[in-house]
């Protein structure tokens, strides 16, 4: 199976700007997602953790970092965050993708596991019940394409 990861990223965060970019120990918190995410048996390469942000030039920084990191990058819609996902599964074409919130560093690799083992079942699965920034959602390219044409977006 071709799974894949979108995390959804913008660094014009009101809150706390660019937080996906600060510094722990000299590594940016975005890079500890990503080496989480590579202890999942799941996902084979760096390849298929596909940063998805916005055409805007503030996330031109976030580009760069994902790049040198050697995961992949997708930037589309800054609103519509359906589109930015199917558009980004058009050019990757993964069969099942990861939705990880890039403001969640702590996930578990097997709770990935899990959840891309029970997607042979289901369109769209989530875990649930956890601490906050712990839960993982899944959807097949099949689903998303569902949504997608169902989706009215606000744009």
């Amino acid at each position: 199976m071709n799974n894949g990861v979108f995390i959804p990223i913008r660094l014009d965060s009101e809150r706390l700007p660019e937080k996906s970019l600060k510094l722990v120990n000299e590594k940016p918190i975005l890079y500890y997602l990503f080496d989480r995410i590579l202890k999942s048996e799941s996902i084979q390469s760096k390849k298929n953790i596909v940063v998805c942000t916005t055409e805007n030039q503030s996330d031109d920084k976030l580009e760069s970092i994902v790049k040198e990191y050697g995961a992949s990058i997708f930037r589309g819609s800054k609103d519509d965050l359906i589109q930015r996902f199917y558009d980004a599964n058009k050019f990757y074409k993964f069969n099942n993708i990861l939705l990880i919130d890039g403001d969640d560093p702590l996930i578990f690799p097997e709770h990935l596991d899990l959840v891309l083992n029970e997607q042979k079942k289901f369109d769209c699965i989530y875990t649930s019940e956890l601490p906050f920034g712990l839960n993982v959602k899944s959807v097949t390219a099949k689903g998303l394409n569902e949504v997608y044409e169902k989706y009215l977006s606000n744009e």
